[in-house]
C-alpha cells in the first residue's frame, strides 16, 4: 500500500525470479509517494486535459493507473487557491 497526498492505493509490481526489477519511480519498500505526481497531475490539469487524458498521460509515463476520485481529490487542491483568485 503506497500513501500519496490524495490518499492511499494498491501498487503493483512484476516479480521476476532473481530479484533484478529495480522500479524507477517508486521504489521498493516505499511507501509514501511524492508530491511529483501530484504536481504533474495539478499542472495537466491546468492546462484544460481532461480526466480521461490524464489518466492515459499518467498510465503512458508512469504505468500508474489513477481513478477519477483520485485524480478529482488532487485537483480540489485549487479550488481554494481558485476562489482567492475570483
Amino acid at each position: 500500500m503506497v500513501k500519496s497526498t490524495s490518499g492511499q492505493f494498491e501498487l503493483k509490481t512484476p516479480r521476476d525470479r532473481s530479484s533484478a526489477f529495480e522500479p524507477q519511480l517508486i521504489k521498493k519498500n516505499q511507501t509514501q509517494l511524492s508530491e511529483d505526481i501530484d504536481n504533474k497531475i495539478l499542472s495537466l490539469f491546468a492546462l484544460g486535459m481532461s480526466y480521461r487524458d490524464i489518466q492515459k498521460h499518467v498510465a503512458e509515463l508512469y504505468g500508474l493507473e489513477i481513478s477519477d476520485g483520485a485524480i478529482t481529490h488532487i485537483t480540489d487542491k485549487l479550488l481554494p487557491e481558485l476562489k482567492v483568485r475570483q
